[in-house]
């Protein structure tokens, strides 16, 4: 029997992964549960518990009163999905961005769908999260591009200078990763529960285990796009061959992208929580200028 082309491997491959998307990303979330219990002297709860804690729900009876917040959040978990297909298909990172933005966006308007203070106070919240990330997101996207030459993310993977033109791009993902899954020093003091929960807080049931499932799949997603800055294909493909290559290149950004989570839990424990104006001072103050030094590094470079 005849070898299968590389293009039918790479695709299997790309199913392989996406298959794989939700529960790689759940184990992320109980690893990361598990490591900030540790890092506070605590116990914790099992890595499997967002597994046990999604079977639940979806066991529950929806309680709200209003369909809009559940539409809401199916729309948050499509646009993720989305986002993850596009990401292991070697798509366009800057649609890859865009679907992730958009994902954020449909939790505040499921918050803005309702009454509840805590609602509005919590897409106010994701709002800014949204506003704050999104920019820098879509500057990365362009910086990857004036490297690479086109946003593609299979040309991305066959070139191994980005990280060393482009390094800020992955302490923005990184910074991104800080932001969306709301950890630390971005997020109020007080309350913190209630406001983190704000535009969920009146979901139950099969809706929050789609978003559950939906924040599995987001985080897959922005771990994928930091080890996508690592890319080893072109140094060890001419000495094990493609296919072998990028099995070595997966795990090598696994391993990555493992490291990057630890690095965001520390941040997470380390760190206090501060008020919620001091994110897009961070992120536009602090974060922007460096990208934008960056960027015109590239611009002298590849002109």
């Amino acid at each position: 029997m005849e070898p299968l082309p590389e293009p039918v491997l790479l695709a299997a491959l790309s199913v392989a992964l996406f298959v794989m998307a939700p529960f790689l990303g759940m184990l992320a979330m109980g690893v990361r549960g598990r490591l900030s219990a540790r890092m506070q002297g605590r116990a914790g709860p099992p890595v499997l518990q967002p597994w046990h804690d999604f079977k639940k729900l979806l066991g529950m009876s929806g309680t709200a009163s209003n369909s809009l917040p559940g539409a809401m959040a199916f729309s948050f978990f499509i646009f993720n999905v989305l986002a993850v297909v596009v990401l292991v298909n070697l798509g366009d990172l800057l649609v890859t961005f865009i679907l992730l933005g958009l994902a954020q966006l449909f939790i505040s308007l499921a918050g803005f769908s309702g009454s509840s203070p805590y609602r509005h106070a919590g897409a106010d919240r994701n709002l800014l999260r949204f506003l704050s990330v999104e920019p820098l997101l879509v500057m990365t996207a362009i910086g990857v591009m004036m490297v690479n030459g086109t946003y593609f993310i299979r040309d991305m993977a066959l070139n191994s200078s980005i990280i060393i033109h482009f390094p800020v791009a992955a302490a923005v993902v990184v910074f991104a990763i800080v932001v969306w899954m709301r950890k630390g020093p971005f997020d109020p003091s007080g309350a913190h529960q209630q406001m983190i929960l704000g535009p969920l807080i009146e979901l139950s049931g099969k809706d929050l285990a789609l978003v559950e499932l939906g924040h599995w799949f987001e985080l897959f997603g922005l771990l994928g796009l930091f080890g996508l800055f690592f890319n080893t294909v072109p140094i060890i493909g001419p000495v094990t061959g493609m296919i072998p290559a990028v099995v070595i290149d997966i795990i090598i950004k696994g391993i990555l992208a493992f490291a990057a989570l630890l690095v965001v839990i520390w941040i997470d424990n380390a760190t206090t929580r501060d008020h919620r104006d001091r994110l897009p001072g961070f992120g536009f103050y602090v974060m922007l200028p460096i990208l934008f030094v960056n960027i015109v590094f590239i611009t002298v470079k590849f002109n």
